[in-house]
């Protein structure tokens, strides 16, 4: 049995007894049995919520002031990308959505995360995402009632989070600043780690990369009416060359697509059959619509157990730099209960502000809908 579902069955296994033995402290909304949220409830973190507060509260000032402007620049920058990309995918057919579901599960339009990988990037991107929310917020007194875990259920429990839960009737009373500060720190705390944690991969991958050697480059996957599909090449094979070429790396698939402009035909060979490809133009650059990634075999001389450790250990980080990026932007959007919903909803004021925000939080929101649902039917 795959180990990724091994992984599965057993995690959910412990979470429903350990919320069966936590039922009396768990509160459900939504549709229950078929689709709900449960929240459990406690007082964990607050201490230390309220210890860094008074040591680093000048320091956290200033980092809750930088976060609101990184706030609001990474508003614009998510909403164009929205557009942006919404546009590409009416006008270029062979465009893979840019917004997808990010699960554990290996289907058409879902951003696939290897189960393990997912859950600990989760529980580490919704700590330190609330964690942050909290500690900005006692730093500027704002009464917390809890904090806790979160799951979105389809029946069982599936999606992970963690949450802060401020006295909202009292949070209202607060200056529009301290409430921004407090709003912002979330992903704010998201996409700093998520940029430190690159800084700390950069001089890393080169060691890695000591303990193996390319195997080959696979076809992970192939974009409907691509290229590559149009001419019948499978998912799952493996590029032996390209125009008599031999291709064992990314770097090399890469170099001689370069040779070649849009409207060539190139001939790939792989270990399923040979192709005539006819290269398709994007963005004026050379375009088969694949997506690839570098098989790789451990190094003779090379200790198997050392290598896999630290190279999982390098993967898990990758995972928790692309998913506290992802996760810290998405909540920048200005769609009502997101952190960049209510955040711009401070700043549009009036009624005239009202109608402005609702009218943005829903076209946003039905331009994720629409981006979503056209990776399951590109």
């Amino acid at each position: 049995m795959d180990s990724n579902l091994i992984a599965a069955i057993f995690f959910i296994v412990v979470m429903i007894v350990f919320l069966y033995i936590k039922r009396k402290k768990i509160s459900v909304s939504g549709w229950f049995p078929l689709l709900y949220v449960f929240m459990l409830r406690g007082k964990w973190g607050l201490k230390v919520m309220d210890k860094m507060a008074k040591k680093c509260g000048g320091f956290l000032k200033v980092m809750g002031f930088i976060g609101v402007i990184v706030g609001f620049l990474g508003m614009i920058f998510v909403c164009f990308e929205i557009v942006y990309n919404t546009f590409l995918l009416f006008f270029r057919p062979e465009i893979v959505s840019g917004v997808q579901l990010v699960l554990p599960v290996e289907a058409k339009g879902v951003f696939y995360v290897p189960f393990i990988y997912w859950i600990l990037a989760i529980f580490i991107v919704a700590g330190i995402h609330e964690f942050s929310h909290g500690v900005i917020g006692r730093v500027y007194k704002i009464p917390l009632i809890s904090t806790g875990l979160a799951f979105l259920a389809l029946i069982i429990p599936i999606v992970p989070a963690a949450f802060v839960e401020p006295d909202e009737k009292k949070f209202k009373k607060f200056k529009k600043k301290e409430k921004l500060q407090m709003l912002a720190a979330g992903p704010f705390a998201n996409i700093l780690l998520g940029f430190v944690i690159l800084l700390l991969l950069i001089p890393i991958s080169p060691l890695i990369s000591n303990f193996y050697s390319p195997d080959g480059v696979e076809l992970v996957q192939l974009a409907d009416k691509g290229p590559a599909a149009k001419v019948g090449m499978i998912e799952g094979s493996l590029i032996k060359n390209m125009d008599g070429v031999p291709i064992i790396s990314v770097k090399e698939f890469q170099e001689e697509i370069k040779k070649h402009k849009p409207n060539e035909i190139i001939q790939i060979q792989t270990d399923q059959g040979k192709y005539a490809v006819n290269i398709a133009d994007k963005n004026g650059q050379p375009y088969l619509g694949v997506f690839i990634k570098q098989k790789t075999q451990i190094k003779p001389g090379a200790n198997p157990i050392v290598a896999k450790t630290f190279s999982w250990i390098y993967g898990l980080f990758v995972w928790v730099y692309l998913l506290n990026l992802g996760i810290g932007l998405f909540n920048l959007l200005p769609i009502g209960p997101l952190d960049g919903g209510r955040m711009l909803s401070l700043v549009l004021n009036g009624r005239k502000g009202k109608i402005a925000f609702k009218a943005l939080s829903w076209i946003f929101f039905l331009l994720i809908i629409f981006n979503v649902f056209s990776g399951f039917f590109k």
